[in-house]
């Protein structure tokens, strides 16, 4: 059995998120060949393959595919740059899906072709932001606001001193999920949802405007504290456990 690393409770402190991935996947790993989708440059995919795992990371950018390729010291860690519906003939034990559902077209459709492809009582790891925290929210008031010349200015302005030139750029996200929109969809694809995990009050309020500010730890474990108690639109993402039920 995997042992989580020293520092997991300083990982949780500032990448809550991450920590949550970890420790779920050191929970529930018992071998065999691991999925990582939408794995961009390969950051988690070189974390587990570095403990030995044997593991596949995906992504349908090849800029990023061949990131992932340049920095790759693992024999056990492949890439490719394919999409999930063009894998054929093989599943795997376990799948990470981490901030990727937001991207696509049709959010049922993939998380479907996702459960095909995870074997009889894998698992899947699954994080999402929220699509209505305030910090969405702010960010589409604000490109209505940017036609306002005087506010643009202040903008330009701000994002010099911060020295953050992404600073209120249009969110990436093409999908916008409540939590009870994403439970509907991962239960519809098959998944059966084993555990939830919520994080991020403070960057809901903070993260754009005071993004030199780091979370104080005791910050962190007041979060971790009171999360579930929290309107969902005070959290700025959510991470579900899902396993598949071996319907034999």
């Amino acid at each position: 059995m995997l042992e989580l690393p020293d520092n997991i409770d300083y990982i949780a402190a500032v990448f809550p998120r991450a920590a949550f991935i970890i420790r779920k996947f050191f929970e529930n790993y018992r071998g065999g060949r691991v999925l990582d989708v939408g794995c961009g440059k390969g950051r988690f995919t070189k974390y587990f393959g570095k403990l030995g795992i044997d593991i596949l990371g995906i992504d349908i950018d090849e800029n990023e595919i061949k990131k992932a390729i340049d920095s790759n010291e693992y024999d056990n860690v492949q890439f490719a740059c394919v999409n999930v519906n063009e894998i054929t003939g093989r599943v795997f034990s376990g799948i990470l899906l981490t901030e990727v559902l937001e991207h696509t077209e049709e959010p049922s459709n993939f998380l479907k072709e996702i459960y095909r492809l995870c074997e009889n009582d894998g698992f899947l790891i699954l994080t999402i932001p929220n699509g209505y925290s305030f910090k969405e929210v702010l960010t589409a008031a604000i490109r209505l606001l940017r036609n306002i010349k005087t506010f643009a200015k202040l903008v330009k302005w701000y994002r010099k001193v911060t020295r953050k030139d992404q600073l209120f750029n249009d969110s990436p996200h093409i999908q916008h999920f409540t939590l009870r929109k994403i439970r509907y969809l991962i239960k519809e694809s098959g998944f059966t949802i084993k555990e939830e995990f919520y994080c991020d009050i403070w960057s809901g309020f903070l993260w754009k405007f005071f993004v030199w500010i780091p979370v104080p730890f005791f910050v962190r474990k007041i979060e971790r504290r009171i999360m579930k108690y929290v309107p969902y639109y005070f959290l700025g993402d959510w991470g579900f456990l899902c396993v598949k039920k071996n319907q034999g």
